[in-house]
């Protein structure tokens, strides 16, 4: 009886299967491309390495790149927006995520072809899978559902999710520790590295290092160390030309971890061990990223901001670089360690290096391209560090993917030197004039001129390039909030929130619907030089910042009104609080 069951439910798997199949558009792989603008962000190799899939955010398809012709040999539409691929080692699945539609998509790889076959629902804007050591669950990190969602993908047509994990923090990248049952997650804009363990689902530890971006992950060859590498950005010195030159502002790293410190109870503030300064003046090495280790011990990661990539020696204290195409997003390594892949984000290419050879560098374009519009050219050069003095930063390096890092700057915003402030995030900055805390910069054009002379101390940006990158800005939405992000439903304690907040005179500054205003005020709070006059930020995606106030002093919205009861009465309830804290945030 048993068995028969077995049976029915495999064909009826079966049958499910061909049936998603047949329903999937734009399967099969195109043999003419069209000109679009791509945006490569994973590579895979199929095929017994004779092919490369290249998964394409803005357009989302995959690429499939012959590498002994070095042509693309087709392209189909996976999805949306396609912000991960990955495939499995020991049986053929492969699984993409679409970051738009905040979904999981797995399929059967069968020669250098993709074929689609189920999905299933994930937290929102997933931006990272890994497959488990059998191949059977996948790990998917979602931004700002601030989430690890466990998914069986035994079943390729038909994935299931088995458990959700919360984070204190949004969540980039993710890698297995030796011992598979732990995983390590990286926050996407601060320092924050989370132990989980997930055979319970459960999140154990949550480390801080001192630093932001962490964009890339890698063990070493002893098993005892996990690289990052990352940035650090200091609140001293100020951006003057020689703090900006010389390093001191902002330096790019790797960082070891020792991974036995990442099970330390209580967790560490700082588990890390000895650090990799990348870059030198007059050849810095902005925006470090996707670093891999060779099984030889060597190094390899991009420095994105540069579009180049770095090579260690096999003591991993001198890096050969090499120049690819444009934001170098993904690398990955041949099984046999000769050939390092690289997708390069901005220019819709993909760069062959040989690792002992590397002035042999290919390079194979995905597509025909089409005219950029001044958003994507201000896409372009908002990830671009040669916008800066030596190449240290770019835009992206405070401003994380648009957001902020959170860390304070000391770059004359106020028109002082002194009294650092946090990077205020730019979602939803188009709409949130004036700029800078001080309220002082009227059009957003003076902004990013003034950022890129004052903080980047870059040379003199031309019209158009100032015009693209404020076009860009224009186009970034106000994340959603945590709640909305995790689909929890406002609920009674909401609507009496949004009370309070009037009753207290909030509206005043934070007026709806933006809940900023053009005006400066004082708040109560002053900085080190006594300015006490600030112009208020946007509460929209409050929930997703992790400090707060022009010095950063509060953590979370909570800290804000409980720690500080900032603009709040003596005569108001803990739970009148309570109310506006989850009023708060849910704009």
């Amino acid at each position: 009886m048993w068995q028969t069951l077995q049976c029915s439910n495999s064909i009826r798997v079966v049958q499910q299967c061909i049936g998603l199949l047949i329903a999937w558009p734009a399967l099969l792989f195109a043999t003419e491309l069209v000109p679009q603008v791509r945006r490569p962000v994973a590579l895979a190799l199929v095929d017994s390495e004779s092919h490369l899939l290249v998964a394409n955010h803005h357009s989302g398809t995959l690429s499939a790149v012959d590498l002994r012709s070095r042509k693309v040999v087709g392209e189909t539409r996976v999805g949306r927006s396609l912000s991960a691929f990955i495939v499995g080692q020991k049986r053929a699945i492969g699984v993409a995520l679409d970051d738009t539609d905040s979904c999981l998509i797995t399929g059967k790889v069968r020669g250098h072809s993709f074929y689609p076959q189920g999905k299933t629902a994930v937290g929102h804007t997933p931006v990272h899978v890994l497959l488990s050591a059998d191949e059977r669950r996948a790990f998917v990190a979602s931004l700002w559902a601030r989430q690890t969602t466990i998914v069986d993908v035994t079943t390729s047509c038909k994935p299931r999710v088995l458990a959700t994990i919360d984070l204190p923090f949004s969540p980039l990248l993710q890698i297995l520790l030796p011992d598979p049952r732990y995983l390590v997650v990286a926050g996407a804009f601060g320092g924050e590295l989370a132990l989980l363990d997930i055979e319970t689902g459960r999140l154990l530890q949550v480390h801080r290092l001192e630093g932001n971006n962490l964009r890339g992950l890698a063990v070493s060859t002893d098993r005892q160390s996990l690289y990052v590498a990352h940035q650090i950005l200091n609140d001293y010195p100020a951006t003057t030309r020689g703090g900006v030159h010389w390093g001191g502002v902002l330096v790019n790293v790797i960082r070891d971890v020792k991974i036995a410190r990442l099970h330390a109870v209580p967790p560490s503030t700082s588990p890390a061990g000895d650090l990799v300064y990348l870059g030198h003046p007059d050849r810095a090495a902005g925006d470090p990223a996707g670093l891999i280790v060779s099984n030889d011990g060597r190094q390899i990661l991009a420095f994105a901001g540069v579009s180049e990539i770095a090579i260690s020696d096999r003591e991993a204290d001198y890096f050969r670089r090499v120049a690819v195409g444009r934001r170098p997003a993904a690398l990955m390594l041949g099984t046999k360690g000769r050939t390092i892949y690289v997708a390069n984000m901005m220019d819709d290419s993909v760069s062959i290096v040989p690792i002992d050879a590397s002035s042999d560098v290919r390079s194979i374009q995905l597509g025909p391209p089409r005219e950029l519009s001044l958003v994507e050219q201000g896409e372009q050069l908002f990830y671009d560090a040669t916008l800066s003095s030596d190449g240290w930063l770019s835009c992206h390096s405070c401003h994380t993917d648009g957001h902020t890092n959170g860390r304070l700057n000391d770059n004359f915003g106020d028109g002082s030197v002194g009294a650092p402030k946090r990077v205020l995030s730019l979602l939803g900055v188009g709409a949130t004039g004036p700029w800078s805390w001080s309220g002082k910069v009227v059009r957003l054009e003076e902004q990013v001129r003034k950022s890129i002379r004052t903080t980047m101390r870059g040379e003199e940006p031309t019209h158009a390039q100032v015009a693209a990158l404020a076009a860009y800005l224009r186009t970034l939405s106000p994340p959603p909030s945590l709640s909305s992000a995790r689909q929890r439903q406002p609920g009674e304690t909401v609507a009496r929130g949004a009370r309070v907040f009037r009753q207290q005179g909030c509206a005043d500054c934070h007026q709806p619907n933006r809940f900023t205003s053009p005006e400066i005020y004082d708040v109560g709070l002053q900085d080190r030089f006594g300015n006490r006059r600030f112009n208020p930020p946007s509460l929209l995606g409050v929930s997703q910042r992790s400090a707060l106030f022009h010095d950063g002093r509060a953590a979370s919205v909570r800290d804000v009104l409980m720690g500080h009861r900032h603009g709040i009465a003596q005569d108001v309830s803990q739970t009148e609080i309570e109310e506006l804290i989850d009023y708060l945030n849910s704009l």
